[in-house]
């Protein structure tokens, strides 16, 4: 690049490039550590799949990147990113790199690695590999991994059943048995994880999964030391829900209050309209009680994540990856008009921490609406190093439809 290049005439010289890539059948891309508090913008990266999932683009993105860089905190939450995309028809696998920008790479970086299932070392073979999603990572890159569902090697489309009887087959590529999975995960939809299986062989083990609406699942294996591996997909054959979208509106907050029901203490910060506020439990969970004061039509609830700036958070002295380790993960939420018999409304598992996220569900009357958060990044990473997180929140909004 000439000194002076604009980045028009930078793209335009690179055009020819481009266009082989769009055409290319053979044309590879990855979600590059897809929730990094970033340098160069601020706050953190959201790649939207929920809008940015074309064809085409569905066709090329084939990679996830859970781990990537030096230190193994600073990957926390870029593994949600894998059950977004799956939930959004991309047909996806996991890599993970050493991102070294500097003279000597490969060295003194992360040992994570992409684990390619190919019969033999050669670019056709790790093309077809790669197009097919037979890859997968691990933060220690010493996990040799198989498995199967209902007789059928992973990663594969299987016939619809409501029964999936798991075999999985475990190794590695070198003696440490610190690195040993001891702790077995299977995600599906949405992010939940449907099974925990433990005290298993540690060369293999099998169960089962029961389920008449899954659409994929994956396995998300962690060792003693909570470092993590995650295996290839597998579709069950049903199809990409596309439930429309109503439009929503927030309400007017003014005369609001909201109060952590597990300690006792004032939230109404997460009311002000000031998301950059942000508001931390006092414990690793928290139950947040909005009183709207009055009854009312409600269709859904924003939660506006903790804003980061990293050059902020350098200046300010404050560890990026135990900062991260606050966002919320496992919520439920309830409703109710007397503020005693509460309705459950929606469980989930929080995914995109750049900006507000909107959890729906059908519009109903109610004056309390309460926001249970089980649990945070941190405690989720299964790392001893953040057992004591607690909860941020930056913003909450009740929403009607419009």
């Amino acid at each position: 690049m000439k000194e002076g290049t604009t980045i028009d005439e930078l793209y335009s010289e690179r055009a020819p490039l481009y266009e082989k890539y769009a055409d290319s059948p053979f044309a590879i891309s990855t979600l590059a550590h897809p929730q990094v508090v970033g340098s160069s913008t601020r706050g953190m990266w959201n790649f939207c799949l929920h809008k940015n999932n074309t064809p085409r683009l569905r066709q090329m993105v084939k990679l996830v990147e859970m781990g990537n860089g030096s230190d193994l905190r600073a990957n926390l939450i870029n593994e949600y990113v894998y059950s977004v995309a799956l939930d959004n028809g991309f047909k996806v696998s996991t890599s993970s790199s050493s991102d070294c920008h500097g003279p000597h790479w490969g060295y003194d970086c992360f040992d994570g690695k992409t684990i390619i299932m190919a019969p033999e070392k050669s670019k056709e073979a790790f093309t077809d590999a790669l197009l097919n999603n037979r890859v997968y990572a691990s933060f220690t890159g010493n996990v040799k991994l198989f498995y199967s569902v209902c007789g059928i090697a992973a990663p594969a489309t299987l016939p619809i059943t409501d029964r999936y009887d798991f075999h999985v087959e475990l190794g590695s590529f070198y003696e440490d048995a610190s690195t040993v999975p001891v702790k077995c995960q299977v995600i599906s939809d949405y992010g939940m994880c449907v099974k925990t299986v433990e005290n298993f062989n540690p060369s293999g083990f099998d169960f089962t999964v029961e389920s008449d609406t899954a659409r994929y699942f994956y396995l998300r294996l962690l060792d003693s030391e909570g470092r993590k591996t995650w295996s290839p997909p597998v579709f069950t054959g049903r199809a990409i829900d596309k439930s429309t979208q109503d439009v929503l509106v927030p309400l007017e907050k003014t005369g609001f209050t909201a109060v952590d029901e597990s300690s006792g203490a004032e939230a109404s910060s997460l009311l002000n309209g000031k998301p950059e506020d942000t508001w931390f439990s006092q414990g690793t969970t928290c139950s947040i009680v909005i009183d709207m004061k009055k009854e009312q039509q409600i269709a859904g609830l924003g939660v506006y994540h903790q804003m980061f700036d990293k050059m902020q958070l350098i200046a300010d002295g404050v560890d990026m990856h135990l900062a991260l380790s606050h966002l919320p993960y496992a919520y439920r939420i309830s409703t109710s008009v007397d503020g005693k018999a509460d309705t459950h409304q929606t469980t989930g598992v929080f995914r995109i921490f750049s900006g507000e996220d909107v959890i729906r569900f059908p519009q109903h009357p109610a004056r309390f609406v309460k926001l249970e958060i089980f649990s945070t990044v941190g405690v989720n990473s299964g790392r001893g190093l953040y057992d004591d997180a607690n909860v941020s929140v930056a913003e909450l909004t009740v929403y009607r439809k419009a």
